[in-house]
């Protein structure tokens, strides 16, 4: 009886617990997208990929459990509309050859229901660590999540917006182009990350938080 008892107490705890590993797979989804703008004085200049791939771990029925997760974009597929500043951008700002990947690091939210209602979108604050071009900061999106876990195969998607400051992360702005590279560049993910994919393999660099 002792014996049943612990295992029905046991089976309880585990269904509780439902927390999923959602898969982000940008290159099979037409939805997915990083986009970034940048509003100079003599220029206006936005770029995108869908070349973002990661993991989130949570439950949307017990949004106090811990969540986390990471995302991995390949900055060497950003596209401009103009190929030449596309490869000045590669090679003079973001030097992929040397840094080719960007990451985020999801160590914390703040601001969610206690529950996720399926087809509601909840906006909250996110926290953690940004990757890029050989420097780590934490930075605090703002989040937009929609829950859509009741159909199959479940799903969250997310959209995400923070501002980068050029100089913060060492991304030099050559003179040429001062004057039409903004300061501050306003960044937007977008992603549906789904249960039952494959999660991929990312390997975060050893750079220190400045």
């Amino acid at each position: 009886m002792k014996r049943f008892t612990f295992l029905l107490a046991a089976a309880c705890i585990a269904a509780s617990v439902s927390a999923a590993t959602y898969v982000v797979d940008g290159l099979k989804s037409v939805d997915d997208s990083v986009l970034f703008q940048s509003t100079a004085k003599l220029e206006f200049i936005q770029g995108a990929t869908n070349a973002i791939s990661g993991n989130l771990q949570f439950d949307p029925a017990h949004t106090a459990d811990s969540m986390s997760g990471m995302l991995q974009v390949d900055l060497r597929t950003l596209k401009t509309g103009i190929e030449m500043r596309d490869e000045h951008m590669r090679t003079r700002h973001l030097q992929t050859d040397q840094f080719p990947y960007a990451y985020f690091e999801l160590t914390s939210v703040s601001g969610l229901p206690e529950k996720l209602v399926a087809g509601v979108a909840c906006t909250c604050s996110a926290e953690g660590y940004f990757y890029i071009h050989g420097v780590k900061h934490q930075i605090t999106p703002t989040v937009e999540i929609v829950d859509n876990s009741t159909t199959e195969p479940r799903s969250v998607h997310v959209r995400a917006r923070f501002s980068l400051k050029l100089d913060d992360w060492k991304i030099p702005r050559p003179k040429a182009l001062f004057l039409k590279l903004a300061e501050t560049i306003d960044v937007e993910v977008r992603f549906t990350a789904t249960v039952g994919k494959a999660a991929p393999a990312i390997s975060l660099p050893n750079w220190q938080d400045n």
